[in-house]
């Protein structure tokens, strides 16, 4: 069997892959970039009730949250109470009026996790406590050069008639950011948070076609051993009578011989595959979801081994008018590990093992006089792409 194949098209092809392929993982890189370094602002967390908010400080080394004094009885989880101006709030410090952050009689505590060494026994002035609070900073480094450059977590109850949060505003807040001091403390919005997530999601979905396009490539084109390279081990046997084309001619797989001419729509499915006339069905191993954004999902073989063989029908009515040819559809599936389930197939379907019995079983009708065979040959020798 005589082989003939475009390496400048196959090399010209696969060097786009590599192309294609790098330039998508470069837009998925930039994609997921942007997205990690997205946020839609820095917001105030409100917990349910005192229990779950000493709970999530209690969890967290980096939270810091506030509620009413005499709510922490309802608290139960370990947390350590921040002292302000140096006064840590008990019931005789309150009494006394020691105490700083105290409003109309509703005393208000802040909470920080017992393992916080970075703020000493003596705590923080108010002025600190309101930078602590103001969404304007977004880690512990923000407000003190000598703190961990960790994002803060800040907690406190739901607003709605809670006291203790008007009173972290009246007393905390206002003096330091006046008429603004509840938007600072609840949060500050990125203004552009939507176009980043727009420019995100365009990236990803850019980035992921332009992946699977030069996946496509590479597996064609790139990756030993080639589809048409295996093809052609297949094929291996046959005498020079016969030739296989790849990827010279309007259709990738040519096979030309004395019986005809064929094209082949090959297929790289393991597992099982069904087929109803020219409907078809795969279904691989259970780990194959695994691998369902970089494998080509089965198609219909029965539809582009036609569309291959009207190709190659028209292109050869174009060059040899009066050579009334018939090309003959296949459908190959070159994993070995392939098992298929045949119902009536519009066109010969078959795996590998059993390509060469299928084509020697149909030598014993002769298609093509030696001239017309000798005038496609001539034909397909040069190169159509």
């Amino acid at each position: 069997m005589r082989i003939y194949t475009n390496d400048k098209y196959i090399k010209r092809r696969a060097k786009i892959g590599q192309y294609v392929s790098w330039a998508g993982l470069a837009v998925l890189g930039l994609g997921l970039f942007i997205t990690i370094r997205t946020s839609p602002g820095v917001f105030l967390r409100f917990s349910n009730d005192p229990p779950a908010l000493a709970r999530e400080v209690s969890r967290n080394r980096n939270a810091i949250g506030f509620m009413g004094f005499d709510e922490l009885a309802l608290a139960e989880d370990p947390v350590r109470l921040l002292a302000i101006d140096g006064v840590t709030p008990t019931d005789e410090t309150i009494d006394s009026g020691q105490y700083p952050l105290v409003d109309s009689g509703v005393a208000v505590a802040v909470l920080i996790n017992p393992q916080n060494t970075w703020i000493s026994e003596e705590g923080v002035s108010m002025a600190v406590l309101a930078q602590l609070f103001s969404t304007e900073n977004n880690r512990w480094v923000d407000v003190d050069p000598g703190w961990p450059a960790q994002a803060m977590v800040r907690l406190s109850l739901p607003e709605e008639g809670n006291a203790a949060f008007d009173a972290f505003i009246t007393v905390v807040m206002e003096p330091v950011y006046g008429a603004s001091a509840e938007e600072v403390l609840v949060g500050t919005v990125n203004p552009n948070y939507s176009r980043m997530v727009l420019a995100s999601f365009a990236c990803l979905g850019i980035g992921f076609i332009a992946a699977q396009i030069g996946s496509y490539n590479q597996r064609r084109f790139n990756r030993p051993p080639r589809p048409d390279e295996r093809l052609a081990k297949e094929l291996k046997g046959f005498d020079d009578r016969y030739s296989l084309f790849s990827w010279m001619l309007p259709a990738a797989y040519v096979f030309l011989g004395p019986t005809g001419v064929y094209t082949f729509a090959l297929r790289e499915q393991g597992g099982v595959v069904t087929n109803e006339r020219d409907k078809w069905k795969h279904k691989g191993s259970k780990l194959g979801f695994l691998l369902a954004f970089s494998n080509e999902g089965i198609g219909s073989p029965t539809v582009d081994a036609q569309s291959d063989a009207a190709k190659m029908e028209k292109y050869i009515a174009q060059h040899l008018p009066d050579a009334a040819v018939e090309v003959q559809p296949l459908a190959l599936f070159i994993n070995p590990q392939v098992k298929l389930e045949l119902k009536s197939p519009t066109i010969p379907a078959v795996k590998p093992d059993q390509l060469k019995t299928l084509l020697r079983q149909r030598t014993k009708d002769s298609r093509l006089d030696p001239a017309t065979l000798q005038q496609l040959q001539t034909l397909f020798e040069t190169p159509a792409r």
